[in-house]
């Protein structure tokens, strides 16, 4: 039954909505011409009419024919009348997209559209809609024009008003368009169509191999774009740094969880892909849910994976990499194609390959609403990467952390506070080190860190697993060379995987002055590169070093008391377990509390060395042990402890890499001790007090001190 002309659907177009994955953005340029003609689009035919109240048509090459009749405009301002077909058009750039320009007119007439399609095309797989060119932050609006189509002659015909607000015959618009960076009229007209035989030709299946990345935040489109732009890298550089973050900031987003708008998706990532990888990248825009699938499966036949911005099915606004197809049924009448792609969100780890119908894809999709792919203007690369490296930021996916230990004021614990990447583009690395906790920008990583944890995810996108080694290296960025450097094979199985390791923050630092250093992370399959990224921050002069020690010597003491006296020999040990001294280059000193329910224990150390660089000797070491003795939390006495050496030299032998480790035994002990104290004094007065009258060192006196 054919449609009446009078009797026509209009629905407003929201492109792209906000939604929880990946949420809209601004997207109008700078100049405020996007009803003119933008970068790329062409006028390739024009034709200019005078209406003076009478009947006048527009005949174009390709069988379009657009008519103003003196009926339908009874009263219409007379004028000159000019039609443009474009080229290029900002959105609907593919072929079988017809794209015409209304917009050169003093004021609106009403058109019928007419056009020879194909015979026997499927009604639903024709799309005719207008709408404004110019865009906003949310939306574009867009109506659909009904139109009728005789599937024996392929002729198809409608009606419409342009330029218009309210640009459908008969329809009562309730409210008025936004006007959108220079204008909200109707006047442009887009005509599509898609033949079924076209989709049931070709190949049955098609996969092409793509490397995968996990999105942090909403990010899906920066996430994707980074997939594609990491396996076409090898066609200027393979080893190009390609970081998801970058793609957020060269679209001016200030924050993860900002999506992308229909131009931007369609105009600024493709540019920003051709300038981090110097391939060539556009986009195209469908309304036609045929036109597009037919699309997408001709770009995947000729290896070329494409970009797929639409509404998922429960999500919201999405953007996934589709990267194959299977083909179970072509007809008039259905319609039964897989996608599959990789998913950027990775929930339980299955964002890879992942097939759904297509139908079930486009299921959520509005009648006048366009999907877009992007795409390079090339086949990807045989020899892209398959396995690929993520970068861990605050909050999202793995670990990438500077750890500083403090102590909890609650119970007197030592915790570790993680200091971590959090993406922001006001910096020129696209990112900053902060606290985990009060959000602290930290300029420079503290003394007080100790080390770097790493837990690197790793996603290989192939069937089988592959052992693979991973290189660290850090350079001081200022006066040049290389500082550090570790390797780290092992094998990765098919999916998300996790290298962890400790960087002990002692073999970077400098004692004497701050360094900036420059980090590369670079995953490698023997001798050919596969991803990686640097990252820098700034280190400050260690003025804190790590102390351990334990000292045992032999000692005469006399125990008093109220009443009678004696004199006994035992062992005296001092120690300190794991202190954290500060100071700055040769001089060093700290406290530490130990409390329990039995007691309140202070250590003081005091520690010099002979040189502030390469030292030989630990020219004066300071231990003290001041213990409060408790009972139902009252102090029963006190004992003091301290223990004074010099001179203790540093060997070859007592190295290990930056650590110092000192071991001594026996008499040597003796050598470098000047002087022990201990003495007990009990709280009550009839209790008995302890002194050390003297000391000595025998076979079971041992000195073990740990620096680093």
């Amino acid at each position: 039954m054919k449609k009446s002309l009078l009797i026509l659907a209009s629905i407003s177009l929201f492109l792209l909505l906000c939604s929880m994955a990946c949420d809209e953005t601004t997207q109008p340029d700078n100049k405020n011409d996007l009803t003119g003609l933008v970068e790329n689009e062409t006028i390739l035919n024009e034709i200019t009419k005078e209406y003076n109240d009478n009947d006048i048509s527009f005949d174009f090459a390709n069988g379009v024919s657009f008519k103003v009749t003196r009926l339908n405009n009874y009263g219409a301002e007379k004028q000159s009348v000019s039609i443009s077909q474009i080229g290029g058009e900002r959105y609907f750039n593919s072929p079988n997209n017809l794209v015409f320009d209304l917009s050169k007119m003093k004021g609106s007439l009403v058109f019928e559209l007419e056009q020879k399609l194909p015979a026997n095309l499927v009604a639903e797989d024709i799309s005719v809609i207008i709408y404004s060119p110019g865009t906003s932050e949310v939306e574009l609006d867009a109506e659909e024009i009904a139109f009728t189509y005789d599937k024996i002659s392929g002729n198809m015909t409608a009606i419409f008003a342009a330029p218009s607000d309210n640009p459908i015959i008969g329809s009562v618009k309730k409210d008025s368009p936004v006007l959108q960076s220079g204008g909200g009229k109707y006047s442009r007209v887009a005509i599509s169509w898609t033949r079924r035989e076209d989709l049931a030709e070709g190949a049955e299946a098609k996969i092409i191999e793509m490397p995968f990345y996990e999105q942090p935040g909403n990010s899906c489109w920066a996430t994707c774009a980074a997939m594609i732009g990491r396996a076409y890298a090898p066609v200027n550089d393979r080893e190009k740094e390609i970081r998801i973050i970058d793609f957020v900031k060269k679209l001016g987003h200030s924050s993860l969880d900002d999506g992308i708008g229909l131009w931007d998706f369609s105009r600024n990532l493709p540019s920003s892909l051709k300038s981090i990888t110097g391939v060539e990248f556009e986009a195209s825009s469908f309304v036609s849910k045929t036109n597009l699938l037919r699309e997408i499966r001709n770009k995947l036949d000729q290896n070329i994976p494409v970009l797929l911005n639409l509404r998922y099915p429960g999500v919201g606004a999405h953007v996934v990499l589709v990267v194959g197809y299977e083909v179970d049924l072509v007809s008039a009448a259905k319609i039964s194609v897989k996608l599959i792609y990789h998913n950027p969100q990775n929930q339980a780890n299955d964002g890879f390959y992942k097939k759904a119908d297509y139908d079930w894809l486009v299921k959520d999709k509005y009648a006048t609403e366009a999907f877009q792919i992007l795409y390079a203007d090339q086949a990807v690369p045989t020899t892209k990467a398959l396995y690929t490296l993520g970068m861990p930021l605050k909050n999202y996916f793995g670990e990438l952390s500077f750890i500083v230990p403090i102590k909890r004021q609650s119970d007197g614990r030592i915790i570790d506070w993680h200091v971590q990447m959090q993406y922001d583009n006001s910096v020129s690395q696209s990112y900053v080190w902060i606290y985990d906790y009060g959000n602290v920008k930290v300029e420079v990583i503290p003394d007080s860190a100790d080390k770097i944890k790493l837990s690197l995810p790793v996603y290989n996108a192939t069937k089988t697993s592959k052992s693979l080694h991973l290189d660290v290296r850090a350079y001081d960025y200022d006066a040049g060379g290389l500082i550090f450097e570790a390797s780290n094979m092992k094998s990765y199985n098919p999916g998300t995987n996790f290298i962890e390791a400790v960087i002990p923050l002692s073999e970077l630092v400098d004692n004497k002055k701050q360094i900036d250093v420059m980090m590369k992370f670079a995953l490698w399959d023997g001798g050919n590169y596969l991803d990686g990224y640097i990252i820098r921050f700034k280190l400050a002069p260690k003025k804190q070093i790590e102390f351990i020690s334990m000292i045992t010597v032999s000692g005469n003491h006399l125990t008093t008391c109220p009443d009678n006296s004696s004199e006994a020999e035992g062992n005296i040990s001092i120690g300190a377990q794991k202190m954290m001294l500060t100071g700055e280059g040769k001089k060093y000193s700290g406290t530490s509390q130990d409390n329990s329910s039995s007691y309140r224990l202070t250590r003081n150390v005091v520690l010099e060395y002979d040189s502030e660089v390469n030292p030989k000797y630990i020219k004066y070491l300071s231990i003290e042990m001041i213990t409060e003795i408790l009972y139902d939390n009252v102090v029963q006495g006190t004992a003091n402890t301290k223990i004074e050496l010099r001179d203790i030299e540093i060997g070859e032998d007592d190295k290990a890499g930056t650590q110092l480790m000192l071991y001594r035994y026996e008499s040597d002990v003796c050598k470098y001790i000047i002087d022990t104290q201990y003495k007990y004094r009990p709280t009550a007065k009839d209790g008995c007090s302890v002194d050390l009258l003297s000391y000595q060192c025998n076979s079971e006196s041992q000195m073990y001190i740990s620096i680093k």
